[in-house]
């Protein structure tokens, strides 16, 4: 009797319960992977974007640059195109105060990190939900592995119920080793991931005190202020 077997022949809720676990390692597979992609493709920008802005281009030709593709933009270049954006709307439209002007654009750029930190944060929760049904289900396998052990010893048809009762015990075992496997793989990623978004936000957070004294020095340069602490 090979192991194939013994999984064909355990008891259904056994044989459901280590399809769903199957299940779940694809699909924390998928997310796991997808959450890598962003966060390699997120940094990458990042580190090309800040070049750019530093490296002496005018930030006006770098904001119609953007402009251009405004749709499929997202990560640093979305946070500069709609805090640009709300710091021209607030230069031209509403004051020609700069701390009103900074507190806006400001505004508009930390309300884009949220929205940021939402993205690259989307479907972990689904990683949290995964780990913890892997956990039950061992101690659920463990729970089985006793019942079965107890029944073994109080029957006295050893043969007859050891061969009906080894696929069941096997599967158990499949099921809590994948069971761990799959605890182990998400516990470890989802702390990798969150690592990696925290850094991220950081370098935003970073990147939005870098522009807003852009922004600053950009007013001066265009128009003198009445001193309004007089």
């Amino acid at each position: 009797m090979n192991i194939i077997d013994m999984l064909w022949k355990s008891v259904l809720i056994i044989k459901l319960i280590l399809l769903i676990l199957i299940i779940m390692f694809i699909i924390s597979l998928f997310i796991i992977i997808q959450k890598y992609l962003l966060i390699n493709k997120t940094l990458y920008l990042l580190t090309n974007f800040k070049k750019k802005i530093w490296s002496g281009n005018d930030i006006s030709n770098i904001y119609k640059e953007i402009q251009l593709k405004k749709d499929d933009i997202f990560g640093i270049e979305k946070i500069f195109y709609k805090g640009f954006k709300k710091f021209i709307y607030t230069y031209n439209y509403i004051t020609n105060i700069p701390e009103i002007i900074i507190k806006d654009t400001k505004t508009a750029i930390n309300l884009c990190i949220k929205k940021e930190f939402l993205l690259l944060n989307s479907y972990m929760i689904y990683l949290n939900i995964i780990y913890l049904i892997s956990q039950y289900i061992i101690s659920l396998g463990n729970v089985y592995i006793l019942f079965y052990i107890i029944k073994f010893l109080i029957n006295l048809k050893f043969k007859i119920l050891l061969y009906n009762l080894l696929p069941n015990l096997i599967t158990i075992i499949v099921m809590i080793i994948m069971s761990l496997i799959v605890k182990i793989i998400t516990l470890i990623n989802y702390k990798i991931i969150n690592q990696y978004i925290e850094h991220i936000i950081l370098k935003y957070n970073n990147f939005t005190q870098e522009i807003l004294s852009i922004f600053y020095k950009k007013i001066f340069l265009k128009k003198t202020f009445i001193n309004y602490n007089k």
